[in-house]
């Protein structure tokens, strides 16, 4: 099956089953989807030591995959159950509990037995300190997206489908239009037409969301275009990031579990870093009622 029918299937079978999940099951705090979310960012935990692991430094991925996993999970839960002490309770778990648990995990490296054990302490410890930077920390907006209160089911829908819009524009346009490519050397099979399709998809889908939802979404045609606008921005920029830890590598993909896409990590890594964007961006403009 050649990668064009990989990811035109993914696209019929997985948006509409993602988007069922948004809309038929939003209990507690969109726990399901949450939950989804968590294990892809786990995933990525686990891509994230095989990166390593290419790199000739072993690290344990069942540790990166917890380390992954905790940050957006405390979020989800912070959100979801007790929203009026979030951001309280969210700042609490920033400055005490993480580093807490991240020095117990790290502390068994104090007891060391030898030389060559010393050696390779301080790249494990990048390892499992990354993973709890990225995807960890780096996911929490997305949590927040999902769990706190108000038109989530709405916030969610617009979210996923600003960002799919610039993904899949950017990889249509860049694959019709794209003459110009390797203008970022970190990912040369980008296109300069690629780019410009991408941040136009993520414009006309955050225009689209004001009239498909107008009694939720709100703000003038500028307003949602600066959403958009910032969305894409972001979105591009986390794909170039993997792409460059992937380099780093020398690999291609991250993993393979997902069709037409590669790993969790090559699926995930634009939503990582579209979210804060949208979640700054849709507060500062008032765009959700």
């Amino acid at each position: 099956m050649s990668n064009l029918t990989q990811r035109l299937l993914l696209f019929f079978v997985g948006v509409p089953a993602l988007v069922a999940l948004i809309v038929l099951a939003p209990w507690c705090g969109h726990a399901a989807l949450a939950l989804v979310g968590i294990a892809f960012i786990a995933g990525c935990g686990v891509e994230l030591a095989g990166l390593w692991a290419a790199r000739g430094v072993p690290i344990r991925p069942a540790v990166t995959a917890a380390l992954a996993a905790l940050p957006p999970l405390a979020v989800w839960a912070t959100a979801a159950f007790a929203p009026e002490r979030a951001f309280e309770l969210l700042g609490y778990g920033a400055a005490v509990l993480l580093p807490l648990v991240a020095a117990l995990l790290l502390s068994r490296y104090a007891f060391v037995r030898n030389q060559a054990e010393m050696d390779g302490v301080e790249p494990r410890v990048s390892g499992y300190a990354f993973a709890l930077l990225y995807p960890g920390l780096v996911s929490a907006p997305l949590m927040l997206l999902i769990g706190l209160p108000g038109p989530a089911t709405v916030r969610i829908l617009v979210f996923v489908a600003v960002a799919f819009a610039n993904d899949s524009l950017a990889w249509a346009t860049g694959m019709l239009f794209g003459r110009k490519r390797g203008i970022v050397p970190v990912s040369p099979g980008k296109s300069l037409a690629g780019f410009i399709g991408g941040l136009a998809g993520s414009v006309l889908m955050a225009l689209l969301a004001g009239i498909v939802f107008p009694g939720t979404v709100e703000g003038g045609a500028l307003e949602l275009a600066a959403l958009g606008l910032a969305v894409g921005v972001l979105d591009i920029l986390g794909d170039l990031f993997e792409s460059a830890l992937k380099r780093s590598a020398r690999v291609k993909d991250s993993g393979s579990i997902v069709p037409g896409r590669g790993g969790f990590l090559d699926s995930f890594d634009n939503l990582l870093f579209a979210a804060p964007a949208f979640l700054l961006a849709s507060q500062a403009l008032g765009i959700f009622r």
